[in-house]
Parts: structure tokens; C-alpha cells; sequence
């Protein structure tokens, strides 16, 4: 439950815009497309580089990297 309520704080509080958020993630093959969409959405959205975001903002990504698979070179 920790892990939700954070995540819910850097989505502003905002249950279906965290649900939304979760739903595209899920829909990605690969994490450089959830990167991508974090980056260009949230992450801008939310002021995630800041400061006080910044640490929590990296758990989440790094949360978030564990539900692809790895790719292999």
C-alpha cells in the first residue's frame, strides 16, 4: 500500500489519472516506451526532477523497469 499512495502523490493525488497511467504502462512491450511516456507525461506533468520529487520519482521508474523484460544484446 506504501508503494500506491507514493505513486498517487507524484500523479497529484489523482486516482484515475494513476489508474490511466497504469493501464498505458501495461499496454508497452518495452521499458524504453514507458520511459518515453513517463518522461514526456508525468514526470513533466509533476516536476518529478525536483528536489523533493526527485528520489521518489526514481523508485517509481525503477518500480516500474521491473515489469519489463530485460533485453538482450
Amino acid at each position: 500500500m506504501k508503494g500506491y499512495l507514493h505513486s498517487m502523490i507524484y500523479l497529484g493525488g489523482n486516482k484515475a489519472l494513476f489508474d490511466d497511467t497504469c493501464a498505458k504502462l501495461n499496454s508497452f512491450n518495452s521499458f524504453a516506451e514507458a520511459r518515453a511516456m513517463l518522461i514526456n507525461g508525468p514526470a513533466k506533468d509533476y516536476n518529478w526532477s525536483s528536489h523533493e520529487h526527485l528520489k521518489m520519482a526514481e523508485q517509481f521508474i525503477r518500480i516500474v523497469s521491473r515489469r519489463y523484460p530485460k533485453s538482450v544484446s
